[in-house]
């Protein structure tokens, strides 16, 4: 797994300041949730450490490794975005497994099936396997999109708001998920939420962001 680390990151656009001098170390192994008002530019962050997006400054380590101006594909980084990324024409089974196709190296030969299979039941899905997103409800498109980030087994997961969408039953069954998942394989996570509830019991530390800048970081 890997450690993350924001060195003095900044990003503008244009005049608007979306993170103002980030400093920020997230040890590895970590569940750590990031918190704040819609605009405070939880999201801006993951998605730089992810790769798609630029700091305007500043730097971004993995494992001690500067990977600012390394392409997403090359710093095995598993993220779910806000956004449905979902490949409409795709089944479930082919969403999940899309990873496994784009970097071969991330599963050995013969075995993508076997391991779309297990990232499903380990998050009770398989009924979603064989549907198209149209076929879907937006909780469990991100059920799906879950399952594509951790397939890979990625040495970093971003979740950005994972939980959005979902009706109440399931947000309980993915929180549990979630932290048996990460406990089990012990990959560094970053949850990012506007929901309180869900990094108190999650997380093991957490970030209060306003603004761009950094107010607080503490245990729950």
């Amino acid at each position: 797994m890997a450690s993350v680390t924001f060195r003095t990151v900044t990003k503008t656009y244009g005049d608007v300041v979306a993170l103002d001098h980030l400093d920020l170390a997230i040890a590895d192994g970590e569940l750590f949730g990031v918190v704040g008002a819609s605009g405070c530019g939880k999201s801006t962050a993951l998605r730089i450490v992810a790769g798609l997006e630029d700091p305007t400054a500043g730097a971004v380590l993995l494992d001690e490794v500067d990977v600012t101006r390394l392409p997403p594909r090359d710093r095995r980084v598993g993220i779910v975005s806000q956004r449905d990324t979902l490949l409409e024409q795709r089944s479930g089974r082919r969403n999940i497994r899309f990873p496994l196709e784009v970097r071969p190296d991330a599963a050995p030969p013969g075995t993508a099936d076997d391991l779309v299979e297990v990232q499903a039941r380990e998050l009770d899905i398989e009924r979603l396997l064989d549907r198209r997103p149209r076929e879907l409800s937006k909780g469990e498109r991100r059920a799906v999109q879950l399952a594509r980030a951790l397939v890979a087994r990625p040495t970093v997961l971003l979740l950005d708001e994972p939980m959005a969408f979902m009706d109440p039953d399931l947000r309980r069954q993915m929180r549990s998920d979630l932290v048996e998942i990460q406990r089990r394989h012990r990959v560094t996570t970053v949850l990012v939420t506007a929901d309180h509830h869900d990094a108190m019991v999650m997380a093991d530390r957490i970030a209060v962001l306003h603004a761009g800048q950094l107010h607080q970081v503490a245990p729950p």
